[in-house]
């Protein structure tokens, strides 16, 4: 993976004009022709690692292929929730610190139209809920 862009200050207003759903923002990074903005970097967005930082806590969002057999819902092309699921995009949370990993869990098609700053906010402070 390459993080090969200095760290921005972003600010997201859910489901505002600068947010996208979360199923939005994945379609950008499975596109296999998505290339990266940096300059003089010629590798796909696929093999980047995006990282988003708030107080003390940190996500970071990679793409890896399992072995996980994808749901059969049939098809799994096209865009959109219902081709996530058959695509079988899967969630998952590992805590370096405790070194707690959730269950592999299929992606809803509800989490898909989420907005991404609200799925950031929730991932930071999932412990206060």
């Amino acid at each position: 993976t390459y993080a090969c862009s200095p760290a921005t200050m972003l600010s997201k207003d859910f489901y505002g004009p600068n947010d996208l759903s979360l199923g939005s923002y994945l379609e950008q990074l499975f596109s296999s022709d998505a290339r990266c903005p940096a300059t003089g970097c010629t590798e796909s967005l696929l093999s980047h690692l995006r990282g988003y930082v708030h107080d003390k806590g940190r996500v970071l969002v990679s793409i890896a292929e399992t072995s996980v057999p994808a749901p059969s819902t049939g098809g799994g092309t096209g865009t959109g929730p219902a081709a996530a699921t058959a695509r079988g995009v899967y969630m998952w949370s590992y805590c370096p610190m405790c070194e707690y990993k959730s269950p592999l869990e299929p992606m809803e098609p509800e989490t898909w139209d989420m907005s991404f700053a609200k799925f950031l906010e929730l991932t930071f402070y999932a412990g206060a809920y």
